[in-house]
């Protein structure tokens, strides 16, 4: 399989992740592991993948490693400002601004 083909297939996978988001077929979390994990499988079994499924765990890892801190940071932001914002604190920001 040449590297065109496997570009082009990753975007295929990425059109079918926005339209079956946009469509509200499934929810994001599972539209975000469901179609990588069958490019993952399409790779493998074509053989473009050297290791097979060790190259695919190695890729997993490297992906969390990456994107790891910067989930927390996003998760810490959203409970951060959700209690913020519950507790009132900004109600008197925007009323001074107003």
């Amino acid at each position: 399989m040449s590297e065109t083909m496997v570009g082009l297939i990753g975007l295929i996978i990425i059109g079918a992740i926005v339209i079956t988001l946009f469509q509200s077929k499934t929810v994001p979390a599972i539209a975000f592991i469901v179609w990588p994990a069958l490019l993952a499988v399409i790779l493998v079994v074509t053989g473009y993948l050297p290791d097979g499924w060790d190259s695919v765990a190695d890729m997993v890892k490297a992906g969390f490693n990456s994107t790891g801190p910067t989930a927390a940071l996003f998760v810490f932001s959203v409970l951060y400002f959700g209690l913020m914002g519950d507790a009132g604190m900004f109600a008197v920001i925007v009323n001074r601004l107003m």
